[in-house]
Parts: structure tokens; C-alpha cells; sequence
């Protein structure tokens, strides 16, 4: 998602020009319709060293590229870039001043710069430059959902007076807010608000889910819970038709950014700059800006390394839903 501002200042300025986007898989479908990309080559997110090898001579070899752009900067870009034939630029992950920021809490200029900012300059040699759209998100033209019964859920939400989303998990547990929390805000914002809300996250979600809804004491024709049951772009769909979105800091952050939606972001253990907040849509972040040791990490943490998990606990539901509130009376 947050190249997408790349691709389309590419075409811009090379209007002829043809990309292929290699991606993992599971993220296939958030780059695979936009009208910039030409081709999408898939890999999975276990792929065995040696097929990587075979694909890196592949692409070396197959005469089909003029330039490689690499704007991940891991192992994985790294090899297929090796000794290239092609010539080639590498976004720079500045991790040395990320590691600043995390372990010495020291701001250098490299690390309050935005992660679309660092991708131009990456494509700057090219004279490509970011047009200050934001970020893209396409479905394709003939897109349906799974099964008219989904379809009919969906719709009924969208008609609703004040329809919000909440996404209430992560990737790590420390990115994750006190569940009980987001039970009480989403009481407040259907009572006070008249919201009604659609829980969305993946699978491995449904428990945690599971466990805010048996607290919430609200008429439960209010909550939509569509957790793991929905594919990418049906996710997607909904977050288009939502007023706004809450979320932990999580992915679907940045297909609701593309839409314009209005963002609530709870950050715990990340924090801006290294964190990749909504900077393209309106949105607050919610965070105790006076906790030393925070940021601890610039993805996550399976538990809090000092054991107090302060960094989620010190946020209030009050500090959240009024954060919601300011969001949708502006």
C-alpha cells in the first residue's frame, strides 16, 4: 500500500512504461488491480532459498527489465538484486537511525522523515515525484462477494446512521489494546454516537474478538462482527463505506487511509516517526506521549520487555473515544 505512490508516479512520468510488482501471496490482492502495474509475480512467504537463487537468474537472465526497483531492503530484495546485470535502487531502511530513535531515543533528520518521502528519494536519480495524492487501493471490475448473504451483512451496516469500523488486533500482542477497553469504547460510541461498529482482523483473531463481544453490553444487532470471515477485498469494501475507522497500529490502517476514511490509531509499544501512521487521511493518534520507554520496538513484541505493558495500559478509554468523537464531528 505504501508504494502505491511510487507506482503512480512512475507511470507519470514514463507514461509507456510497463511494471511488474513481485509481492508475497497473502498481499497479492492489495496490489494486484492497480491500473500501474502491469504484471503481478507472486512468491510465498516461506520461499526455499533455492527457489530464490532460480528466481534471481530468472529475472537476471530473461531480458524482460531495463530497471529493478527495490523498496523493501531486506535479505530477501537483497539477493534477487545481487551482482545484478540490471541496473537497479534500493530503498534505504535508515536502520541505523531507527535503532537511535528505539534504543537512545534520539530524532535524527533520517528518521522523522516519512516512509514515502524515503521511497522517492529512492526513484529521485529517475526525476520522478510524489504527486501528494496518498495512497491507492483498486478492486477489480468484477467483484463480488463471497456469498450473497455477506453481500446483504454488508450493506445492511453501510445503511446505518453512523457506520464505524474497529479493528481490535495486530500482529504482536504488544500492539494490542486492553480487549475490555475496546469493549467499553464501542459501548460509548454506539450509545453516545449512535455508531454501529464492524469488527474486522483475520482468523486468528475470532478469540480475541470472541472475548470482547461477551462483554459488551449493548444490543448486539449493533456490532457487526466479520472477523475471519471476510477475504482482503471484502474487507476492504467495508472500510470504504465506514465513516471512520479505530484501529491498533495494523494494516488495514493504510487501505482506510487510501480511502480517505478518517483514522483512530492506538500505538503502544511503536511510535511516530518510525511507525507507519496515516499521514494521507485525517486522523489522531492516541498514545502516552511521557513514557520513557517507549518506543521499544519498531514492529512489535511478543510482551512488554520491562513487564508493565504501560505503554497500553496508561491509554484510558476515555482518551479514545474522545479522539473518535473529535473525528466525527469535524
Amino acid at each position: 500500500m505504501l508504494t502505491t505512490p511510487v507506482i503512480r508516479g512512475l507511470n507519470r512520468h514514463f507514461p509507456d512504461l510497463k511494471v511488474d510488482y513481485l509481492v508475497k501471496e497473502r498481499f497479492r490482492d492489495l496490489i494486484a488491480y492497480h491500473p500501474g502495474v502491469s504484471r503481478v509475480r507472486t512468491i510465498p512467504t516461506d520461499l526455499p532459498f533455492r527457489q530464490l537463487i532460480q528466481l534471481r537468474s530468472k529475472i537476471q537472465s530473461s531480458g524482460e527489465y531495463d530497471y529493478l526497483l527495490d523498496l523493501h531492503d531486506n535479505l530477501r530484495s537483497k539477493i534477487l538484486t545481487f551482482l545484478s546485470r540490471v541496473p537497479y535502487a534500493r530503498y534505504n531502511k535508515n536502520r541505523f537511525h531507527r535503532w537511535l530513535f528505539i534504543y537512545w531515543k534520539i530524532r535524527t533528520p533520517q528518521v522523522e522523515k516519512y516512509i514515502t518521502n524515503r521511497y522517492f528519494e529512492t526513484v529521485e536519480s529517475l526525476g520522478v515525484q510524489d504527486d501528494g495524492e496518498g495512497l491507492d487501493f483498486y478492486f477489480p471490475a468484477d467483484f463480488q462477494y463471497s456469498s450473497p448473504a455477506l453481500q446483504s451483512r454488508v450493506e445492511q451496516f453501510h445503511g446505518t446512521e453512523n457506520p464505524l469500523t474497529v479493528a481490535p488486533g495486530a500482529a504482536w500482542p504488544t500492539k494490542i489494546w486492553i480487549p475490555d477497553r475496546f469493549a467499553r469504547t464501542c459501548e460509548r460510541l454506539i450509545t453516545e454516537l449512535n455508531a454501529d461498529i464492524a469488527l474486522l482482523g483475520g482468523p486468528g483473531e475470532q478469540d480475541l474478538v470472541n472475548n470482547l463481544l461477551s462483554s459488551v453490553a449493548v444490543p448486539r444487532n449493533r456490532i457487526h462482527n466479520f472477523v475471519g470471515e471476510t477475504t482482503l477485498l471484502e474487507s476492504a469494501r467495508i472500510l470504504r463505506g465506514a465513516r471512520m475507522h479505530l484501529a491498533n497500529d495494523s494494516g488495514l490502517t493504510h487501505i482506510a487511509t487510501a480511502f480517505q476514511t478518517p483514522v483512530v490509531v492506538i500505538l503502544g509499544p511503536t511510535a511516530k516517526p518510525t511507525v507507519f501512521h496515516p499521514k494521507y487521511t485525517r486522523h489522531e493518534i492516541v498514545e502516552d506521549e511521557d513514557l520513557r520507554c517507549r518506543p521499544c520496538t519498531h514492529m512489535g513484541r511478543k510482551r512488554c520487555p520491562l513487564g508493565h505493558f504501560r505503554c497500553m495500559r496508561n491509554i484510558e478509554v476515555e482518551d479514545v473515544y474522545s479522539a473518535c468523537k473529535r473525528m466525527l464531528v469535524q
